[in-house]
């Protein structure tokens, strides 16, 4: 693997946002099986947090915490009702349910910006492989994960990997979780990153996010 070290924070790259996305990381060997870290600031990521507050809402509120790691205030119950019409029970169809997502918004104070979901696939060993590489090229771009296992929605927030050649073995995984019966930021079991029937990762996608440099008229 090439020598890196991610100690300075970095914007995310080729994002507008009115905050800076900041990523953190590190590598503790070069040599192969040397562990590395991908991560995000957390002071960044746990900004405007709150849990839950109804156990069909987690899908809406990890959206709304990463908008709010973007700078853009956004709650659940916004989303809810711009994007799925205010229905709560959202489909099994998580691809649909994020494309939904790629549209225009407005947040608290009336700033503009638009949403893209570029989903990250696990469905075949092959695709688990692209998935969790790109997992851990966004966490270094500065960018969060929005992932969901066979419970709810997450924001991943930290890998930490041995460096293999087809792609990089997980050893550990920190979220934030707005699930109100768990921590607010805890270790992930490495299956829930990992593809069925192995594993119980359901879905992954990086959500981009643009500014527009609009505020919206009210």
């Amino acid at each position: 693997m090439d020598r890196r070290t991610f100690l300075t924070a970095g914007t995310a790259l080729g994002l507008l946002a009115p905050a800076h996305a900041f990523a953190t990381g590190r590598c503790v060997s070069v040599a192969y099986g040397g562990v590395c870290t991908s991560a995000l600031a957390f002071n960044t990521v746990l900004r405007n947090f709150d849990f839950q507050h109804s156990d069909r809402w987690g899908w809406a509120t990890a959206i709304s915490l990463i908008f709010a790691y973007y700078g853009y205030r956004v709650s659940p119950e916004a989303i809810i009702d711009k994007a799925y019409d205010g229905m709560f029970d959202l489909t099994g169809d998580y691809v649909q349910n994020a494309r939904q997502l790629n549209r225009p918004w407005v947040d608290e104070i009336g700033r503009t910006f638009v949403s893209q979901m570029k989903p990250l696939f696990a469905v075949t060993p092959y695709a688990q492989n692209t998935a969790q590489a790109e997992m851990v090229a966004a966490l270094d771009r500065g960018q969060p994960v929005l992932i969901c296992d066979n419970r709810h929605a997450m924001v991943l927030t930290s890998i930490s990997y041995a460096s293999a050649p087809s792609a990089p073995e997980i050893r550990r995984a920190l979220v934030v979780d707005p699930w109100p019966d768990n921590d607010r930021v805890h270790e992930l079991d490495v299956a829930q990153l990992t593809a069925p029937p192995a594993g119980k990762l359901n879905f992954a996608a990086i959500v981009q996010v643009y500014a527009t440099g609009k505020e919206a008229t009210r």
